[in-house]
């Protein structure tokens, strides 16, 4: 480590300086203030391991302060690559890493008759690649790619203690944590279907002061959607497909967003899809800065039903019943400051899963069995990667939790819906997610220019009243303009009639 400072001192020169602190200096009060400011905390090779040690690395630049994460490999090659990476989040104009975690899919093989199963997020993938690196973590191992600059999480399915310790720890680095998460998974693959299904980041949001209601919202101001509608014809019942007007396809429009937040530069609509509400609890966030960024209309409201078909013989043009409690949802936030661990006072899950295994070992061995000839020779052990206890209770002011309640309004489906619907690329929600990279990792310049860009503008939503103005002026001014045709060609058809009428008086000699 000492080589690898001295070679940045030296090719840095002014711009770069080092220092070592010693945390047990003072009789333990640096350690103490370490511990107040950065929420470090002594590390630990093993659960049991009585023996503590401290490395972590920081870096800063005027009032700004990242903690660099530790590699598997603490090699020198490793560790320059790390501290490379926590410098260029000073740097504006770099290349930025995006890890992308999502659901896991099977991609179609129509040689074989198979199609694709679950989420797909190629769409999203590729407009994200055009101006970042992504790269994919499943944050099985509990750490985010070391490159990574942040973090974004998409319909996250029952989070392993592991996975959720990997998104806490770099929240607690000064890291922004994107989610597109809600209680409920959509089926579109053959019909139109709802379960619940924990994203195991219920808990966690909720010890931050977010919480996503086991509900979803239904707005009167929605986005049309293809729903198989049955009809009886000559005693048969026939089903077609039809666009209809679906409360669950939340229609924000610019009274909706939070434009003064910059996140939502450039779009001037969007379709959230089977989204639910979010509440934040004012107390917990209080040292902290929010935007409301999202939100439904005023006459929206909240179902916790399942039964996400609608039904317009019982409910009429809707389709669904309408709530009694009427109002905006929050349904996108930004928080954005100082968290605390969701994971500090507890065993690293690191260390726990590693003491599993190795129980798990001992139980492979029965009691008074005896080895064979063959098992007389000592098996050589497999070698692992000595997984250290790193963790940090607190993060710095950098901080972002970018959460927006929807599993499915970025997935290749649901685009391709609104797509189809609109006659026209849509790509609000990728562009949506796009933006919350390049303003959280600010390049807000960007956001300007996709905010130039071709995608869909839709119209200006009107009311029913007003729908039926257009709708009658467009009857009387067909029916005007027959009337002056009408009118042109009568006076026509008379003036041809008296030209008619001179020319055959001339030719019989009468005036």
């Amino acid at each position: 480590m000492a080589t690898i400072l001295a070679d940045m001192e030296k090719e840095g020169g002014d711009r770069f300086s080092s220092q070592m602190v010693d945390p047990d200096a003072d009789n333990g009060a640096v350690a103490e203030k370490i511990g107040k400011e950065y929420g470090f905390r002594p590390m630990a090779a093993s659960l049991f391991d009585q023996r503590s040690f401290w490395f972590y690395m920081t870096l800063a630049s005027g009032d700004r302060m990242v903690e660099v994460p530790l590699p598997e490999d603490l090699g020198k090659e490793s560790l320059k690559r790390a501290i490379d990476a926590g410098m260029k989040r000073f740097a504006a104009g770099f290349n930025k890493t995006v890890a992308l975690n999502g659901p896991k899919s099977m991609p179609p093989m129509p040689q074989f008759g198979m199609q694709g199963q679950g989420m797909r997020l190629e769409i999203l993938e590729e407009v994200l690649g055009k101006e970042h690196t992504v790269t994919p973590a499943d944050l099985a191992n509990g750490r985010v790619p070391e490159e990574a600059d942040l973090l974004m999480v998409v319909a996250p399915e029952e989070l392993t203690d592991k996975q959720l310790f990997a998104v806490d720890q770099f929240l607690m680095q000064g890291g922004t944590v994107v989610l597109a998460t809600s209680p409920f998974n959509i089926g579109l693959d053959r019909d139109l279907h709802v379960e619940k299904k924990p994203s195991g980041l219920a808990d966690w949001l909720k010890f931050h002061g977010i919480t996503i209601a086991e509900e979803m919202v239904l707005d009167p101001q929605n986005s049309a959607f293809p729903v198989p509608v049955q009809r009886q014809v000559a005693g048969f019942t026939v089903q077609e497909t039809k666009l209809v007007n679906y409360p669950y396809f939340i229609d924000i429009r610019p009274d909706g967003m939070n434009r003064d937040s910059g996140l939502l530069t450039g779009l001037g609509q969007l379709t959230m899809n089977w989204a639910s509400p979010i509440t934040v609890d004012a107390e917990k966030n209080k040292e902290r800065t929010v935007n409301r960024l999202l939100e439904s209309s005023d006459k929206s409201w909240v179902s916790a039903d399942t039964k996400i078909q609608p039904d317009f013989r019982t409910h009429g043009e809707l389709g669904f019943p309408v709530g009694e409690q009427q109002g905006k949802r929050l349904l996108g936030v930004a928080v954005e400051g100082q968290f605390a661990s969701y994971f500090a006072g507890k065993p690293s899950p690191l260390l726990a899963v590693e003491k599993g295994e190795g129980e798990e070992q001992n139980t492979d061995e029965q009691p008074g069995e005896q080895p064979g000839p063959a098992e007389k020779q000592p098996a050589q052990p497999e070698k692992k990667p000595q997984v250290i206890a790193r963790q940090i209770d607190k993060s710095p002011e950098s901080a972002r939790i970018i959460l927006f309640s929807s599993n499915s309004f970025v997935s290749d489906t649901v685009l391709g819906i609104g797509s189809s619907v609109m006659r026209t690329s849509y790509l609000g929600p990728v562009q949506l997610m796009a933006n919350a990279v390049d303003w959280s990792l600010e390049d807000r310049g960007l956001l300007t220019i996709r905010g130039r860009s071709h995608y869909s503008r839709p119209l200006v939503p009107m009311t029913r009243n007003m729908q039926l103005f257009l709708e009658y002026l467009n009857y009387g001014l067909a029916f005007l303009g027959l009337l002056v045709i009408w009118f042109v060609r009568n006076a026509m058809r008379k003036n041809t009639a008296k030209r008619h009428l001179a020319l055959l008086r001339k030719s019989t000699g009468r005036i």
